[in-house]
C-alpha cells in the first residue's frame, strides 16, 4: 500500500511557520502604542483628583511599592523569561 498524502500543501518549515508570530508580535506593538494615549485618558477619568490635583492613592504603599516597584520588576522578569525561551528553547 502506498501513503498518500491527504493535503495537497508542503509541511510547513521552521522560518515560515514562525511568521504568523512575527505578523501578531509588529501588530501587538502596534496596539501598544495607539492605546497609550487611551491609557492616559482613563487614568485621568478615574484615578486623578481633580479638586487635590493628585493621583488617587498617591504615596501610599500599594501603589508606589506594589504596583509600580513591584509590577516593574515582574515585567521585567517575564521579559527575560520570554528571551531565555526564545533563545535557548529549541536546545531543552
Amino acid at each position: 500500500m502506498s501513503t498518500a498524502k491527504l493535503s495537497g500543501t508542503p509541511p510547513s518549515t521552521g522560518r515560515n511557520s514562525r511568521r504568523h508570530l512575527w505578523i501578531a508580535g509588529i501588530f501587538l506593538a502596534i496596539a501598544a502604542i495607539v492605546a497609550r494615549s487611551f491609557d492616559f485618558t482613563i487614568a485621568d477619568a478615574f484615578f486623578y483628583e481633580r479638586s487635590t490635583q493628585a493621583w488617587i492613592g498617591a504615596k501610599t504603599w500599594w501603589a508606589v511599592d506594589l504596583i509600580h516597584t513591584g509590577g516593574g520588576w515582574l515585567v521585567r522578569l517575564v521579559g527575560l523569561a520570554v528571551l531565555l525561551i526564545a533563545a535557548f528553547g529549541s536546545r531543552f
